[in-house]
């Protein structure tokens, strides 16, 4: 039995989805240290800086007076207990 469909609705196309990931570490104000991930494989390291923050902080992170400059996300945390 043919179907009057076109091929391409009868057996859509998928397309494969990439899945990366991020891990940005503070070194100090205005300076964070990130590794890439796709698909549980490492792809690339990398530097973000932003030279007015970094001036910024300079003295609070000289004096170890530093405020937390990381957003926790929006991902909820379950703790998991034995």
């Amino acid at each position: 039995m043919k179907s009057g469909l076109p091929r391409e609705t009868r057996f859509p196309r998928r397309t494969p989805r990439l899945k990366v990931r991020d891990e940005i570490r503070m070194v100090r104000p205005g300076l964070y240290l990130g590794r890439a991930y796709m698909d549980h494989a490492f792809i690339l390291n990398f530097v973000l800086t932003n030279k007015d923050v970094d001036k910024a902080g300079r003295a609070e992170f000289e004096t170890g007076q530093i405020r937390d400059d990381c957003w926790p996300g929006t991902q909820k945390r379950v703790l998991a207990a034995r």
